[in-house]
């Protein structure tokens, strides 16, 4: 189940309804300006990297933090649209289910091509517990729902944006943990016909601009500007070019 905010009108209502999520971005597609892709985020929080998007984008933000969602609304209204910004739609999404039929809808209702964006995932400070298991299987599912769709080829491209920092003590995903994790549902001859990345740095200890993998260049913001000590890493998985 998902709710919407609609981010170019006025209204700060969310809306329980499926159909009008893709409606909504369906009318995005269909308007005078000229989209090339849409960008699914996934835990996008406030939307902050996603505000620094490609004009050609039509960035979709989900996340499971109502909190969030409307604070995602607030920085909408005052800061994005006088800067220009009108091709950010928010909904709620519990991630655990109904991802891969999103997707699918998306695709079908707009024909553009479609790109998943995992951005800045965080651990459970304690893996074992009941509220890190969740986590992580919910995590696992939303990932598994999003490969599924990149292997039937309604995405184009999945892709984890993460900290990392090698100081003890510091709750980061460490080496290959969020790569184990977010194909760990996956069936072996699916992964096959995939290309996985190795985990690359987008931006060093304690820099202020990011590479990232969908939007390019683009300054550090949110919660990773104001940590210290950690990097930001990332890898992408696409189909196999040469299946």
């Amino acid at each position: 189940m998902y709710l919407y905010v609609q981010h170019h009108i006025s209204s700060h209502h969310i809306h329980l309804c499926s159909d009008n999520l893709v409606s909504t971005l369906h009318s995005f597609v269909n308007s005078s300006t000229p989209y090339n892709r849409i960008v699914v985020s996934v835990c996008s929080g406030r939307a902050e990297t996603e505000s620094h998007s490609q004009p050609g984008d039509v960035c979709l933000c989900l996340d499971v933090d109502l909190t969030a969602l409307f604070a995602s609304k607030v920085a909408d209204y005052f800061m994005w649209k006088r800067q220009g910004k009108r091709n950010i739609i928010s909904g709620y999404h519990n991630m655990k289910e109904g991802l891969r039929t999103l997707l699918h809808a998306i695709k079908s209702q707009t024909n553009l091509p479609v790109h998943v964006l995992f951005q800045h995932l965080a651990p459970s400070s304690d893996p074992t517990s009941k509220a890190g298991k969740k986590s992580r299987d919910v995590i696992a599912s939303a990932s598994k729902d999003c490969i599924s769709a990149l292997q039937e080829k309604m995405v184009e491209s999945v892709h984890y944006v993460y900290d990392y920092n090698s100081s003890s003590g510091k709750t980061t995903w460490k080496g290959d943990d969020l790569k184990r994790l977010a194909t760990s549902k996956c069936e072996t001859s699916v992964l096959g016909m995939l290309e996985v990345t190795k985990p690359v740095t987008i931006c060093g200890i304690d820099e202020d601009q990011v590479n990232h993998p969908l939007f390019g260049r683009i300054p550090r913001c949110g919660w990773a500007l104001l940590k210290k000590g950690g990097c930001e890493m990332a890898f992408s998985i696409t189909n196999n070019s040469r299946m």
